[in-house]
């Protein structure tokens, strides 16, 4: 008993039976809000219909593509034209953000009835006072005062008694520090016939106080049952009928039509964030009822009482009726007896992390980044300003996995037990992650899995995670032996501040690319050869690196993503450099190795692609740029392999240890990095070229592809080693029986001159990465983005735009007309009319009133360049070179009226009205469009192109 009662009680001490209910809690108010917020969309879209409509045809008049799942819609509604479409056509942006205000008052009904419901709960119950069932000395009342000083509590709760109910048991209920405990009558009657039971109840009651658990029980209990009644049964009843009446008819009415694959898919996401929810709700319940268990244990509650209870001691012998056991316990919200004993017969599985609550942390992660960063209410008003999906959605996976493995690792080191490697958290985390992505991610719109071989990047959805609390584990275990708690404090802020930020990478990349990739996005490599190459003939390994620039740009897209890979490589190396002491395993040793090999191999194959280009330029007459860029490639690609190389090596030979594995990464990147240095000291050019004739001869547009090396290199590699060591760790978890966990270190000290050697060779290598880093961010603080490429961005929507049919092309064409392009050909032709009228019969011409109508035309091409290109390359083709014209001859008439010039104002003046008229004849095209868009969804045309057609004979 002694061994139990210090197990549990080292459990309170470190918070293992109070922030487990806490972290629940963070759960289930998260998804709580997650789940009304993709469920009151559907409830209020009677009163954002028409606002929705109209934010629809800005999409369509931008290029949207509702057929297809692509980065170019990303690119096309987050330019500055669709903010002003939306502020020109959609009134009360406000509006669309119903679902947060109607989610707010969610949480204030959740909050009216946890108040109301313990008072409800006393006014139903027929209880009465204390002193009426004590007896004259008040023996039941002393009793209860002394077990709850017994149990910790430092205010006494009011005691009322249930005449009615001959059940041995007790219940508190109460709010905001005013408690009650009501006792039935058959716990009274127990009194005086088993006081060891009588004592047990009440010290587990009064452990619920303790743990001030009873609030959040009651908030729980509240937010269930208005979720329920407010959000769930309207939910369905309302999706039920949209699905019955309008999306299986087909009668919708815009061209963002739900199909019905897709309404099942929503209707599946809703019913999966129910079972969420209820899973959470649960899980919460039934822990709150073993850490009331175990700290009654503390207190010395006789555990003879639950086994009585129980009427046995032992689980389900067979593995179908544990699994069916398994199942059953999950879905009930109040544990069995036979779970309370196991609970405080080892109360040290309490604080382990468990399955249940990485599983609905990584669902729920899932759902809240998508809901707040997809939502209307986040793309089309401000609050997607103020709410970060990916942001939001790490800092909740951070909070319950990243502290939860910190915490577990300190414990264990505490009591010096094995400390968990935090891989298996994270495994749970991902998988998680995986089945929420399946039904909210774009992907699945089409189908519920992605196309093939595209399938196999889904693995990325439960490999990053496990990798980033691996390594957060690693360096628990590392920093735990610090004696100061303060070192250990920052040590602890530090390396989860670290682990936040890369699953915020991982989240925004993943939801603003990666997806996309799993969907199949198709990239324009000749789009991109034509960028990085300009006219240049390709080769096999221009084209590898035109498929592979897109994806790694978004990978890099933030220049603190530099900072993550050195922080991940940094960090690690740095606690190693304080431990004097020698691994038992050799598992520092396979490290060292791995990294030095690594960086030596990625030296030699530098020297090798620096002098095998040079000679290409000097001997071959090879051109400079393509021979530079190739280089380049080729050097991204050596030192990039190298240390992945290097990290898994190192994973594979210390049996998984993620701080060795990313030292040995960042020791073959500083390795390689302080050879490419040398490289460009010998040829006196930056490090990313490779001789002095080269760099003499290059352009600042050619300089731009080369400058691309460093910080791609730096903000890819790093979570990259990562990935791959985290999945030699799984595969030798996979393939060695025997001891797992960290690589034992031994007692005995190493010899000072080694030690001395490897901490001046650590810090070394951690100055090297630490200066290679600040030199890759500078080199990025000085370019615009995303315009790195020098693509702007319609050449940028371009490289991603998947093929859209014809019927398509006219609708987009219709939207983008009534939008405001109708509005850009009326102010043409007023203007136009304008600048008639001001010539009279007699031929002579108001030259103030001609001026003016240049003026004008000259900034209706300027509003024409602000506005949509036509989403069709033929027609904006035609009327970006007739808006080039107009605006040229209208330039040109001002400057001819301004110098006195009546000779260019005339040749001005007739290359305005010349005929035919370009831009008439662009109009007529989009009304045409126009009509067979409307005739497609069966409205009446409106307009005649054919009444225009005098005006364009061709």
């Amino acid at each position: 008993m002694s061994t139990v009662t210090d197990s549990v009680a080292s459990a309170r001490t470190w918070g293992g039976l109070s922030t487990g209910t806490t972290q629940r809690f963070v759960l289930l108010i998260t998804l709580f809000i997650a789940s009304s917020l993709a469920m009151f969309p559907v409830l209020v879209e009677p009163f954002t219909a028409g606002l929705r409509i109209a934010a629809d045809g800005c999409a369509l008049a931008a290029g949207y593509n509702p057929d297809a799942i692509g980065i170019s819609n990303q690119l096309i509604t987050g330019t500055p034209a669709f903010e002003r479409c939306l502020d020109e056509n959609v009134e009360d942006r406000i509006g669309l953000a119903l679902p947060y205000f109607a989610t707010g008052i969610l949480v204030i009904l959740a909050v009216v009835l946890y108040v109301v419901l313990p008072y409800w709960k006393g006014r139903a119950s027929r209880a009465t006072a204390l002193a009426a069932v004590d007896d004259q000395e008040g023996s039941l009342r002393a009793e209860l005062v002394r077990l709850a000083a017994h149990g910790g509590l430092r205010r006494l709760p009011r005691f009322v008694v249930d005449p009615t109910s001959m059940r041995a048991n007790a219940i508190v209920f109460g709010r905001l520090g005013r408690y009650t405990v009501r006792l039935d009558m058959g716990l009274v009657v127990l009194f005086n016939k088993d006081r060891s039971a009588f004592e047990a109840t009440l010290l587990h009651e009064f452990a619920h106080l303790r743990h001030r658990d009873v609030d959040i029980t009651y908030l729980t209990v509240a937010m269930w049952r208005v979720f329920a009644i407010g959000v769930l049964i309207p939910y369905s009843a309302v999706a039920g009928w949209y699905l019955v009446t309008v999306v299986l008819p087909g009668t919708a009415p815009n061209f963002f039509a739900t199909q019905p694959a897709e309404m099942v898919r929503i209707l599946a996401a809703g019913f999966f964030l129910v079972i969420l929810t209820y899973l959470a709700t649960a899980d919460l319940l039934r822990t709150r009822e073993f850490c009331a268990d175990i700290e009654a244990t503390i207190n010395g509650a006789d555990q003879n009482y639950w086994l009585r209870h129980a009427g046995i001691t032992t689980r389900r012998d067979t593995r179908w009726r544990a699994a069916l056991w398994a199942i059953r316990s999950v879905l009930h919200t109040h544990p069995d007896w036979t779970e309370r004993i196991n609970a405080t017969r080892n109360p040290a599985a309490l604080s382990v992390i468990q399955a249940m609550p990485m599983f609905l942390s990584g669902a729920i992660t899932v759902f809240v980044g998508y809901y707040f960063s997809f939502n209307q209410a986040n793309r089309l008003t401000d609050v997607g300003d103020v709410v970060r999906g990916p942001w939001f959605a790490a800092a909740l996976a951070l909070a319950v996995g990243g502290v939860a493995v910190w915490r577990e690792v300190a414990r264990c080191i505490r009591i010096s037990a094995p400390p968990p490697s935090g891989l298996r958290a994270g495994l749970w985390l991902g998988a998680g992650q995986l089945g929420a992505d399946l039904l909210v991610s774009p992907v699945a719109e089409t189908g519920w899995l992605p196309p093939f071989p595209q399938s196999f990047l889904l693995v990325l959805l439960v490999l990053v995670p496990a990798a980033l609390l691996w390594w957060i584990g690693a360096c628990a275990a590392l920093w735990g032996g610090l004696r100061s708690g303060r070192w250990r404090g920052v040590a602890a802020v530090v390396t989860l501040a670290v682990g936040g930020a890369g699953l915020a990478w991982w989240f925004d990349w993943w939801q603003m690319a990666g997806r996309f990739f799993v969907a199949g996005q198709s990239v324009a490599t000749a789009e991109v050869l034509a960028i990085l190459y300009g006219d240049m003939s390709s080769s096999p390994t221009m084209n590898v690196i035109a498929a592979l620039t897109l994806p790694v740009l978004s990978l890099s897209a933030q220049p603190w993503t530099i900072w993550l890979t050195g922080a991940l490589w940094v960090i690690p190396l740095v606690a190693l450099i304080r431990r004097s002491r020698v691994t038992a395993a050799g598992g520092r040793s396979a490290g060292v190795v791995s990294g030095w090999l690594g960086g030596l191999a990625a030296g030699i194959g530098l020297i090798v692609v620096a002098d095998r280009a040079y000679r290409s330029v000097q001997h071959d007459g090879q051109p400079v740029e393509q021979a530079a860029t190739l280089a380049t490639g080729w050097f991204f690609a050596i030192l990039f392999c190298t240390a992945v190389v290097a990290a898994v090596s190192a994973s594979l030979a210390s049996r998984g240890d993620a701080a060795i594995s990313m030292a040995a990464g960042g020791t073959a990147m500083a390795i390689g990095g302080l050879v490419l240095v040398g490289l460009a000291v010998v040829s006196g050019c930056a490090p990313w070229s490779t001789t002095r004739s080269m760099c003499l001869s290059m352009s600042d547009g050619d300089r731009q592809v080369l400058d691309l090396f460093l910080p791609q290199l730096l903000a890819t590699s790093g979570m990259a080693t990562l990935i791959g060591a985290a999945a030699g760790a799984i595969a030798v978890r996979l393939a060695v029986r025997g001891p797992r966990g960290r690589v034992a270190v031994s007692n005995a000290a190493a010899r000072p001159d080694r030690v001395g050697a490897r901490r001046v060779g650590t810090s070394l290598v951690c100055a090297v990465l630490v200066g290679v880093c600040a030199v890759a961010y500078l080199g990025t603080s000085g370019r615009e983005r995303p315009g790195s490429t020098g693509a702007t961005e319609p050449e940028l929507s371009a490289l991603f735009e998947p093929p859209k049919s014809a019927e398509l092309r006219d609708v987009q064409v219709w939207a983008w007309a009534a939008q405001g392009g109708d509005d850009l050909f009326r102010l043409y032709h007023s203007t136009l009319g304008e600048l008639f009228t001001s010539v009279g019969l007699d031929g002579r011409a108001d030259l103030a009133a001609v001026r003016q109508a240049c003026v004008a035309l000259t900034g209706l091409s300027e509003r024409a360049d602000a506005y949509f290109p036509i989403p069709d390359s033929h027609l904006q083709t035609a009327w970006a070179a007739a808006m080039h014209d107009t605006h040229r001859a209208a330039q040109t008439c001002v400057t001819g009226i301004d110098r006195d010039d009546l000779a260019t104002v005339s040749e001005a003046f007739n290359q305005l009205i010349a005929s035919p008229d370009e831009p008439t004849c662009v109009e007529i095209e989009v009304m045409q469009a126009t009509v067979r868009a409307q005739q497609l969804r069966g409205l009446p045309p409106v307009g005649n192109p054919e009444s225009l057609r005098a005006l364009c004979p061709r």
